[in-house]
């Protein structure tokens, strides 16, 4: 890996060193989101069986397990699309997200994320004279999930982080690319 980016950087002087980065943590952050994606599906699942059984009393019907089926499949693609969607924008904006490891980063970023999609479902529930419990129950479930893809997609990008401790050092101490692998 770092015989490339070394090649890379002496053939091609205007390719700063920050661009490489962006392109490690790219990589990384698709890397972490497909595998968070994957890993959320259960726990999406075990939540909506839960929540429906409870609201709807699911459980009794005998379609109980076509409806975990049907479930499954349901959450599979679009968290795997998400999860790349995510980690995309995580690799790319990993530098300006606060927090100091990368499960904070990406919980919040989850987190950000949960309440743009979910604006108008907040407001119309900070606006209902009535307060619907299966309206709640709905959304704070849709939170969890959130916040356990963010969990995962730290946890994995933590992982998947590319041995790249060299060139981080190098930017931080504001080290010339040509000279990162030259030794003493």
């Amino acid at each position: 890996m770092f015989s490339l980016l070394f090649k890379i950087i002496s053939h091609y002087p205007l390719l700063c060193l920050r661009e490489v980065l962006i392109m490690a943590n790219l990589v990384t952050g698709l890397k972490a989101g497909i595998v968070a994606g994957l890993f959320d599906v259960p726990v999406a699942v075990i939540l909506t069986i839960i929540t429906e059984s409870v609201l709807y009393s699911a459980h009794t019907q005998p379609q109980f397990l076509y409806f975990v089926v049907f479930v499954t499949i349901f959450y599979g693609v679009p968290f795997i699309i998400s999860g790349v969607f995510i980690g995309f924008v995580f690799g790319y904006f990993y530098t300006y997200i606060p927090g100091k490891t990368a499960i904070i980063k990406a919980i919040i970023l989850n987190a950000g994320i949960w309440i743009l999609r979910n604006i108008y479902n907040i407001g119309a529930l900070l606006q209902a004279q009535e307060i619907n419990i299966e309206f709640c129950v709905l959304l704070s479930r849709s939170l969890v999930v959130t916040l356990a893809l963010g969990y995962l997609l730290g946890y994995f990008w933590i992982r998947f982080k590319q041995k790249t401790s060299e060139i981080y050092s190098a930017e931080e101490k504001d080290i010339e690319p040509e000279n990162i692998y030259q030794r003493g």
